[in-house]
């Protein structure tokens, strides 16, 4: 009875002890947030580098497709044909005939551009005149003279022309030899009464006070 009471009641045997199973330790995994970060930023930057290379690859080809639509077609839509070599040359570029050696076309010389011996053109020819002098010489002096009864020596001609000259207001132009005809037609009719009024003038002057004995 003591056993039974010392055996229930004190500690358990060594025997029992041995058999109950020791308990198992639990298995603790433990997460590390910069692992898996730095995974994921890994990631991402991946898909953004193919990203871009597939980008960069379609730009380049949309550009050369854009650089051979813009480009010029050769005349008449192919390529410029290369001259065939005459007869007795060939290819190599010895026996190409220069461009300086071919002859020249029939009918022109190097020399006919620019001859030296070439008359050169006429030179203008300008001269200038007083065109009451002008139109005071075309005058049918000979009829006022007479009409005016003025003597008919040089002298007294001379000094109708000098006085009617003198009271007309000299008119001097530049022109050419050969338009000169046309100028002294366009001042006559013009001036035709002044020129006639001064030479009426002139002549009853003269007339009266000539520069010689009669």
């Amino acid at each position: 009875v003591l056993n039974l009471l010392t055996n229930g009641s004190g500690e358990p045997t060594a025997s029992s002890s041995a058999k109950s199973p020791a308990p198992k330790a639990s298995k603790i995994t433990v997460v590390d947030e910069a692992d898996t970060n730095s995974r994921v930023s890994g990631e991402i930057l991946s898909e953004l580098t193919k990203e871009l290379v597939r980008e960069t690859a379609q730009e380049a080809s949309e550009k050369a497709a854009g650089d051979r639509a813009s480009a010029p077609p050769a005349p008449g839509g192919q390529e410029a044909a290369i001259p065939a070599p005459a007869e007795g040359e060939t290819k190599g570029p010895g026996n190409q005939k220069k461009a300086s050696d071919s002859p020249e076309p029939e009918g022109t010389t190097a020399d006919e551009a620019g001859d030296p011996g070439a008359p050169a053109p006429a030179a203008r020819n300008f001269i200038f005149v007083n065109v009451m002098e002008e139109l005071i010489k075309k005058q049918n002096l000979d009829a006022f003279i007479e009409e005016y009864q003025v003597c008919p020596c040089s002298r007294c001609r001379a000094d109708v022309c000098a006085l009617a000259l003198t009271w007309l207001p000299p008119k001097y132009v530049v022109a050419e030899q050969d338009s000169l005809p046309i100028l002294l037609s366009y001042y006559g009719n013009r001036y035709r009464i002044p020129i006639l009024t001064q030479l009426v003038k002139a002549c009853i002057q003269v007339r009266q006070q000539p520069r010689h004995d009669r």
